[in-house]
């Protein structure tokens, strides 16, 4: 449970997946007219490395390596102050969205949300927005979440050490009768979008 409420809640899901679509939507720019971004962060857009297998050659992994070891919030924090005032609508709204951390917000539920909900959603952003069918997918999104909080085997057991020397598995040891269900995994799935489109 509470790997839940801290790892998966609702606003953690939601700035992460606004994030990623930030810097999609940047990589995709600097591919078409160029976007500002730190030079740890510009490497990346620079150099397309879908798959670990382009950047296993030196020099690249070498300049990949370094890259990436200077690369953070920072980075990430200017470029997104950058692109909030920048001309494509839907980098600089999501942006201004994140450092204004004005979060899209998140409905969550045990089974896939319908499809004509989705789709509703997306038209009111295209309305709002002024942008393409496609665009909205960046402002209204649905996925699945997992998780697993204890894995019952001998690779991820936790031992508990008694006063004797002896151990034994937590579900051995453990008074608590639900470690059984927290061996389940549990999806989820969400639906994220814009509170001021409803």
């Amino acid at each position: 449970i509470m790997y839940w409420q801290v790892y998966l809640h609702k606003t953690v899901i939601a700035a992460e997946e606004m994030l990623k679509r930030a810097i999609k939507r940047a990589n995709e720019e600097a591919h078409k007219n160029g976007v500002f971004a730190t030079p740890a962060l510009g490497y990346f857009f620079d150099h397309n490395l879908n798959g670990i297998e382009k950047i296993n050659s030196e020099p690249l992994l070498s300049y990949t390596l370094d890259a990436y070891t200077k690369l953070d919030d920072s980075d990430i924090i200017v470029s997104l102050k950058e692109w909030s005032d920048h001309s494509d609508k839907v980098l600089s709204e999501i942006s201004k969205r994140i450092i204004n951390r004005n979060l899209f917000h998140v409905d969550v539920s045990n089974k896939p949300f319908d499809e004509k909900k989705i789709s509703n959603l997306k038209e009111k952003v295209v309305s709002k927005y002024k942008i393409s069918g496609d665009d909205a997918d960046y402002f209204v999104f649905s996925d699945r979440i997992k998780n697993k909080a204890y894995s019952i085997g001998k690779d991820n057991q936790i031992t508990v050490l008694f006063k004797n020397g002896k151990t034994a598995d937590i579900a051995e040891a453990s008074d608590l009768s639900n470690i059984i269900a927290l061996s389940e995994t549990v999806e989820k799935y969400y639906l994220c979008y814009p509170k001021d489109i409803v």
